[in-house]
């Protein structure tokens, strides 16, 4: 079986390499599984802008599965989900089109949205205009509005979502400064102090901060290793495996 797992961000991708070792090709500008060489992964990009590089990649390595994977803002302020919880996608709409995508099995329903959103008006907003949405992407609409209009890969490839949630309208004044950690673990010593003496709230604060991406994030590639080995162990998509698309 071959697989292509796609996130948004290199952050929410390189937590894997820790699991699945993988080597960079040059030529295609994805990651290729060292041990299990059908396993291609990579990033789109927010909104999935790198659709040139995606499109090459698939002309070659036409995979029978692609799972996309990331953290997904939830809308709700009285959602009782946590932070690193995995969602069961039922529909994904366009907040541009409103289009609606079906897929399943699962109910809850992601909008993907062109910009981050973080405050609580805001996602408050989506919750009710979308029909009670969960969540919010920048990915999954546009992932299968592009996979859709490839005919040749859209005829032998499914979707899989595999989303994460890493943020709740609580957590605002968390995150509306989460873009200055973004790759945290990339940065030298002194631009993490220079960004703690910075950082609204103070060192504190950007402590919580960290804390509360790094379980999302452990909690993401755990959900995708387990996502992988499943399906390679089955060599197909079990009728009971949650937040399956058809590409359309």
């Amino acid at each position: 079986m071959k697989i292509l797992l796609l996130t948004g961000i290199q952050e929410e991708l390189t937590p894997l390499f820790k699991i699945h070792p993988f080597e960079f090709d040059r030529h295609s500008r994805f990651y290729r599984s060292i041990e299990v060489p059908e396993i291609i992964a990579g990033t789109t990009g927010p909104g999935v802008k790198r659709k040139r590089d995606l499109e090459k990649l698939l002309e070659y390595f036409i995979p029978d599965v692609i799972i996309n994977a990331g953290l997904v803002g939830i809308l709700n302020d009285d959602d009782p989900i946590k932070v690193g919880d995995l969602l069961k996608v039922g529909n994904v709409l366009d907040s541009k089109t409103e289009k609606i995508y079906p897929g399943g099995p699962g109910k809850d329903t992601i909008v993907t949205v062109d910009h981050p959103i973080f405050q609580p008006w805001e996602k408050m907003d989506l919750h009710m205009q979308f029909d009670r949405a969960r969540a919010c992407d920048m990915e999954a609409a546009n992932l299968l509005k592009f996979i859709g209009s490839l005919d040749h890969i859209s005829k032998h490839t499914d979707i899989i979502f595999c989303k994460v949630a890493g943020d709740k309208p609580e957590s605002y004044l968390l995150y509306e400064h989460e873009h200055l950690v973004r790759n945290w673990n990339k940065k030298s010593f002194l631009e993490k102090v220079k960004t703690s003496f910075v950082f609204p709230g103070g060192p504190a604060r950007l402590a919580r901060l960290l804390n509360e991406k790094d379980n999302a994030l452990k909690s993401l590639t755990k959900h995708i290793n387990n996502t992988i080995t499943r399906l390679l162990i089955l060599k197909h998509i079990p009728p009971n495996m949650h937040s399956v698309f058809i590409p359309h």
